[in-house]
């Protein structure tokens, strides 16, 4: 492989996880972060930094909506972020910024990043200028590990392929450069990651981001170089208990990083988004869980179950500190700005700045008025008292329990079984909020049944335990598993994608061939009269090298909203092509002498219609 140009992005899973196996053996983890740690506690927070020191946090997470900052190209709004900075630092906050939403002028929606890391660039350079000195840190995206398919600029998620250039590595390179260059000493913070893989697609999503960041090898430095903090999120969906919610930011989250972007394996941990609904919970159980899995990040309560003894867990923001209209209950304080129980009977025990010592006080237990989490004998006692059975004898061979975990109002439970590799397997059962459509992927499976919400999580050496395993797992748990609505991901060939109506692209002269990721999504007979109305979710991509290393991607996707537009230069192509799917066509951002040539010669080998696409289509050249 030519030096500054990326591997395969799936190439390196296998490879570092043999390196991780081999440095586990030879270095104890002392060596690298204490088993337990104090973990800083911070909250979510946009305005009235006044109650946060009044909970004594000395953290907060601020939004830097990109679209308000620069609402016009070459226009600059800096004053209310500015206000909401210095009012954060005149009550003793220091302030991590999160940087998300896509100005208009640059993209069809603010969850769908531009083509170019150009404009970017130049909007990071100039906050981090702006506020050297007062942003601690810098937060990269909102969990790009999910696909966005509302389209509502929400600020979530990452609204096109993530094979499609440019990568989020590149954002994150690219925002490094101007943050290390701008303001020394202040960190980057990514990748946002999600709090479940409970969203179509998420569980690949995450390992791609994390293949590309450790498999890229720019000429100033490995991917993974330009992240000084790896961040996730690990909100409660109902009334799990805090053991589960800790056990899950392991599962869920950062065994990801250990089988896929190894070299970030010690790097400090913030939680950048945690907590329960006290609508759910009640005031004095999110008190009691808030406490508690503070000591589970600490490494400290419980780490045989969640095994973050084995993660540097440094901060933890609570998600979220206010809010005036009264439409969610996550927050700390009631909308008419009264104090919930996790502020008068947690927070402000804590001296300022709140710091959760690993065996400090408060505890929380009943010395408190902390109720004390129900324990369940058995696998088979546990989900019994939800009309469900013990997966037991369907679970992969060497599986075994390991842990059972119960919330204390006996509305939620997990049951979870390992094998001596590491492999974790997680049944989970919460109330049903709502009769959600469901999902089958290869590493998991989500439904409603009744009034509850089952969900199975399952790795297997760093990789998904199959879509066999999930599925004989859930039908053993479930009886009626095999009727539910699903979203099912289905990965397949080039035959599929021909039976589909889509031609698959073609190497162009001195390129091979050298990968192929072809899943598309649909709705399982469960789902009734909206399967023949479903239009399948599409994400194909497929990686070309020639003999110096250059990559090059060709893609075709289609999931929610399509959007208009073409954009052609020297590095890419991308254009709407066959019913509102995208087509892309790229070379990587490492790669310094691209041939157009060559990519003009994939996307016609895909796409007959290419150039009539190209004339139509909004075109402007890369910068």
């Amino acid at each position: 492989m030519a030096k500054g140009n990326r591997m395969n992005p799936r190439a390196p899973s296998i490879r570092y996880f043999l390196i991780a196996l081999a440095l586990a053996l030879a270095l104890p983890l002392a060596a690298n972060h204490p088993p337990t740690r104090p973990v800083s506690i911070g909250v979510v927070a946009n305005y009235d930094q006044n109650l946060a020191r009044n909970a004594n946090l000395g953290w907060t997470r601020l939004d830097i909506i990109w679209k308000d900052i620069q609402p016009t190209s070459g226009a600059w709004n800096i004053g209310p972020v500015n206000s909401q900075i210095d009012n954060a630092i005149a009550n003793g906050q220091q302030v991590l910024a999160i940087l998300h939403v896509v100005p208009p002028w640059l993209t069809s929606d603010g969850d769908i990043p531009p083509y170019s890391t150009t404009e970017w660039s130049a909007f990071v350079r100039r906050l981090a200028s702006e506020f050297r000195g007062r942003i601690a840190a810098y937060e990269i995206w909102n969990e790009p590990d999910q696909k966005n398919i509302s389209y509502s600029s929400d600020g979530i998620g990452w609204g096109r392929n993530v094979e499609e250039p440019p990568l989020f590595i590149d954002f994150v390179r690219t925002a490094a450069i101007e943050i290390r260059a701008q303001a020394p000493g202040t960190l980057v913070a990514a990748p946002a990651f999600m709090s479940r893989n409970n969203a179509d697609g998420a569980d690949n999503r995450k390992r791609r981001i994390l293949q590309q960041a450790e498999g890229t090898y720019y000429p100033d430095g490995q991917g993974t170089s330009f992240i000084d903090v790896i961040s996730v999120h690990n909100n409660a969906g109902s009334t799990e208990s805090a053991d589960t919610m800790g056990n899950r930011l392991n599962y869920e989250n950062l065994a990801y990083f250990w089988n896929h972007a190894f070299s970030m394996r010690h790097r400090p941990v913030w939680v950048t988004e945690f907590g329960w609904r006290s609508n759910a919970v009640g005031d004095t159980g999110q008190r009691q869980l808030t406490c508690q899995v503070a000591q589970s990040y600490s490494g400290y309560r419980n780490p045989s179950y969640t095994h973050l003894n084995d993660w540097d867990v440094r901060r933890a923001f609570i998600f979220t500190l206010w809010d005036p209209s009264n439409q969610i209950s996550n927050t700390i304080y009631y909308a008419n700005g009264t104090p919930k129980t996790v502020v008068t009977q947690y927070l402000q025990y804590l001296p300022y700045p709140a710091v959760q010592q690993p065996a400090g006080s408060p505890v929380c237990t009943s010395a408190t008025g902390f109720a004390s989490v129900v324990e369940a004998s058995t696998p088979k006692a546990a989900l019994a008292d939800f009309g469900l059975r013990d997966p037991a004898a369907a679970l992969p061979s060497g599986f075994k329990e390991a842990g059972i975990s119960r919330s204390a109002e006996g509305q939620s439970t997990e049951v979870l079984f390992a094998d001596d590799a590491g492999g974790t397997i997680s049944v989970n059962v919460e109330p049903a909020r709502e009769a959600a459509r469901g999902f089958l992927t290869e590493s998991g499976a989500e439904w409603t049944s009744g009034n509850s919400r089952i969900s199975i999580s399952g790795l297997r050496e760093g990789m998904p335990i199959g879509k066999n395993a999930v599925r004989a797992i859930a039908s053993a748990v479930d009886a009626s598993f095999g009727g539910a609505c699903l979203a099912e991901t289905i990965r397949s060939d080039d035959d599929a994608v021909a039976r589909l109506g889509y031609a698959s692209p073609k190497a162009p002269a001195g390129f091979t061939l050298k990968d192929a990721a072809i899943e598309s999504t649909h709705l399982t007979l469960g789902c009734g009269a909206d399967v023949a109305a479903h239009t399948p979710d599409l994400d194909f991509v497929w990686t070309f090298e020639d003999a110096s290393g250059r990559v090059i991607r060709a893609g075709i996707y289609r999931y929610g909203q399509s959007f208009e537009g073409a954009h052609s230069g020297e590095r890419s192509l991308h254009w709407k092509g066959t019913g509102d799917a995208r087509y892309f066509v790229a070379y990587d951002a490492a790669v310094t002498n691209p041939d157009r040539a060559a990519l003009r010669a994939i996307a016609e080998s895909m796409d007959p219609a290419f150039a009539k696409a190209e004339r139509e289509g909004k075109s402007t050249r890369e910068r």
